[in-house]
């Protein structure tokens, strides 16, 4: 279980959509937010990875252990559907770094052009964002 951020930004697992913030706007007007105070301006999707088992085991091994940020990045396979993206976003490449004991990894997409990995790299704008809301939303 690991997270994708927008912009090489930290990500959150776990949630199949952004979280939402209805305090900031006006009722009708949502903005998607990562409610945790540490992930700054980033637009965040949580996701998950299939890892291989020994790389599972080996992050798992080290999940309490000092210095894991250290470990280098484990392959996987990105397992979560984002629907926002016209192709789709399972199975594409990823690397997971693991950050500081208390934070959850990180999930870096192989450089493609796939949309995803293109906003990963190079970054979203708030009106992609809330595209993505008015999307999400909508469903």
């Amino acid at each position: 279980m690991c997270g994708l951020g927008g912009g090489g930004g930290p990500a959150r697992p776990g949630h199949p959509h952004p979280r939402l913030d209805r305090r900031r706007r006006p009722p009708g007007e949502l903005t998607p937010i990562d409610a945790d105070a540490d992930a700054d301006d980033d637009f965040e999707w949580g996701v998950w990875v299939s890892l291989s088992r020994p790389n599972f085991s080996r992050m798992l091994d080290l999940w309490t252990t000092p210095g894991r940020e250290k470990e280098p990045g484990y392959f996987g396979w990105l397992s979560t559907e984002l629907p926002a993206y016209p192709q789709s976003t399972k199975n594409l490449k990823t690397t997971v770094h693991t950050d500081v004991i208390g934070t959850r990894p990180h999930v870096h997409l192989e450089p493609t052009e796939h949309p995803l990995a293109v906003e990963q790299r190079d970054g979203i704008t708030l009106h992609r964002v809330q595209e993505i809301a008015d999307q999400l939303l909508a469903e």
